[in-house]
């Protein structure tokens, strides 16, 4: 990509660089002034993310919404486009989700599963994120994350079969064998 080749070693990216990049089937964030490409998700992927979003949108208050893909601004050089967000419903103007989520959760795919454990776990900690869920589908688990202070502190690992009541961002059964079906 030529946009790619003519930064390396140069300027960090920030979100206005985002604006320039093809609509391409990749995933396009910023960390810390870094460009970030990844494939789009397969459909053991996507069909994990439809089902929790599915069950999150039937337990959401109206004034939240769930986000599939959106982009999520945190800072100029760091933009992170989880795989779904529970957010404010009046806050949804623009681009991107510039306001605080009430949840994050990303589902592991080979391509991102470093960077969902600790740079993104890092990063949502430090934007107040008040819960980050991670769902390994080959795993077949869910890692629910609160956050105490300033950073996460695991709440329940569920494996199949397993579920766990949680408050965040509502009151909810999160049961493995719904999302992971």
């Amino acid at each position: 990509m030529a946009i790619e080749a003519a930064r390396i070693g140069s300027v960090p990216f920030t979100v206005a660089d985002l604006e320039g990049m093809p609509d391409d089937g990749r995933r396009y964030e910023l960390s810390n002034g870094a460009l970030v490409v990844t494939p789009g998700p397969n459909l053991r992927h996507q069909s994990v993310v439809m089902n929790l979003a599915l069950l999150l949108a039937a337990h959401v208050p109206p004034t939240r919404r769930v986000l599939a893909e959106a982009e999520l601004y945190l800072r100029d050089d760091m933009v992170k486009r989880p795989d779904l967000m529970v957010v404010d419903a009046d806050a949804l103007d623009g681009q991107r989700y510039q306001r605080t989520p009430h949840l994050v959760v990303e589902v592991r795919s080979p391509a991102t599963a470093v960077l969902d454990r600790t740079e993104k776990r890092l990063a949502y900690a430090d934007a107040g994120i008040p819960a980050y869920w991670l769902v390994d589908p080959d795993g077949e688990t869910i890692t629910v994350l609160e956050l105490d202070g300033d950073q996460y502190a695991e709440r329940a690992t569920l494996g199949r079969g397993e579920h766990v009541e949680v408050t965040v961002p509502t009151p909810i059964t999160l049961a493995s064998d719904e999302v992971l079906r």
